[in-house]
């Protein structure tokens, strides 16, 4: 038996991370604990996805001799030769980044500077989306690992905005996040600059502002109304997009930048832009949300004398309104948000009555993309006051949806799992700060 035993250690030895999934396997069936389990099972699935991600893109199996090596030597010399794409580019990585980069081996560097592959990947797993803090006094940024317990304070991550990089001084906001990526604006020596900035892998890139004597339009005249970033997929290009507005007469322009190719497009002169982004009812209201495609901002219409969702649509870019729920009672609304839950546009909605010692949220989800009749009423809590401010979800999790208190900090989730509220203080949100939802992905430009 010791024979065999040797035998198929020797010959049959299974690979390091079927061990590493064996052994999650064992440890999640002796946990005691709730909190033991949780953090298991999420290690098993990123485990899981890691081995499948592996198989598919594995060199010493047969089956993809011939498949994936000529596209991954191809990507891998594009790259190097535009300068800005994969791990070995000429672009400035953070310190982090770029050490973890040189640690794994070479497989998987080429796997990584793939964009094929990491195109397919993001296809195929989605990405977790996460809050981002961004503080101009402390000049501080803090992550939010919301797939984790949120009773547990490693789920904090603060770093100081100059490690990031040193331009990063104290004017740092982001205008724009899509498929991982955060378009940030900087302004550094009087002068204000893009970078596009991948927080899973640390990836950073600079791109300068047009210069003020090519500028249109012109500041005087017209008014930056609504901004955002999202992809033109029947292009591959990221797109910076900005509408203005001028002053007297509501004509508009659309602007647009592209990342890929590093110039700007003039969309369109003469918009009548019969929209104007609203109070601070509405959260980022002039925040470009990404989805199915489209860029969508909540704005209140001239026409109709009401809100209305603003979609800019990147296939052929053209607007279309999007009409919100028929029973949304816009008179009483106290707070809402346009957010992403469950990979669905959902509205979210504060109802306050001061008579009564709670406040009610309301969240619609279009569960198929189109009109008013795809709308439908999917959560609705009564939350106590018992602090200032108003909970409001920001994403969700296979865990639940995790709801954030800008004025107290207050982090939040019910865990539809365990059956537990999970909770937790953050300092950072009590001071200013602007919040960004950013997707976890291994993408780039």
């Amino acid at each position: 038996m010791a024979k065999i035993d040797k035998f198929e250690h020797k010959h049959f030895r299974l690979r390091p991370e079927y061990r590493v999934v064996g052994g999650l396997l064992n440890r999640i069936k002796v946990a005691t604990e709730i909190k033991d389990k949780f953090v298991l099972q999420n290690k098993l699935n990123r485990s899981l996805r890691l081995v499948r991600w592996k198989e598919a893109y594995d060199h010493d199996n047969p089956a993809n001799y011939g498949v994936i090596q000529g596209e991954q030597l191809d990507a891998a010399a594009g790259a190097r030769s535009e300068g800005g794409g994969g791990l070995e580019g000429e672009t400035d990585w953070g310190a982090a980044a770029r050490v973890s980069s040189l640690c794994v081996c070479k497989s998987w560097q080429r796997l990584l500077s793939n964009r094929k592959f990491l195109e397919e990947n993001y296809v195929a797993v989605g990405g977790i989306r996460k809050p981002l803090f961004i503080n101009e006094i402390l000049r501080q940024i803090c992550l939010v690992d919301t797939s984790k317990h949120l009773n547990d304070n490693a789920i904090v991550r603060t770093f100081r905005t100059d490690l990031l990089c040193h331009e990063f001084g104290s004017h740092i906001k982001a205008v724009g996040a899509c498929r991982g990526l955060v378009l940030v604006e900087v302004l550094f020596g009087g002068e204000f600059k893009f970078y596009a900035w991948n927080p899973t892998t640390g990836y950073l890139r600079k791109f300068n502002k047009r210069p003020p004597i090519q500028s249109t339009p012109f500041v005087d005249e017209y008014i930056l109304k609504f901004h955002g970033l999202g992809y033109a997929l029947n292009i591959g290009q990221y797109i910076y997009i900005q509408i203005y507005k001028k002053k007297y007469d509501g004509i508009g322009i659309v602007e647009g930048y592209s990342l890929t190719k590093d110039e700007w497009l003039t969309i369109d002169t003469n918009m009548e832009l019969s929209y104007t982004e609203v109070d601070d009812t509405v959260r980022n209201g002039s925040f470009g949300l990404y989805f199915a495609e489209r860029l969508h901002w909540l704005v209140l219409s001239y026409t109709i004398n009401s809100y209305q969702i603003l979609a800019y649509k990147f296939c052929d870019g053209q607007f279309e309104a999007v009409g919100l729920p028929r029973d949304v009672d816009l008179s009483r609304v106290e707070l809402c948000s346009l957010v992403i839950l469950d990979e669905c546009l959902t509205f979210c909605g504060i109802f306050d009555d001061a008579e009564l010692p709670f406040y009610v949220i309301r969240i619609w989800s279009m569960k198929q993309y189109g009109g008013q009749q795809c709308w439908s009423n999917t959560v609705t809590l009564h939350m106590c006051d018992w602090a200032s401010g108003y909970m409001l979800p920001v994403c969700s999790t296979d865990y639940g949806i995790v709801y954030i208190n800008n004025n107290s900090g207050m982090i939040l989730r019910w865990n539809n799992i365990h059956r537990v509220v999970e909770h937790q203080m953050i300092e950072i949100i009590e001071i200013y700060h602007r919040m960004t939802i950013y997707e976890e992905s291994l993408l780039w430009v």
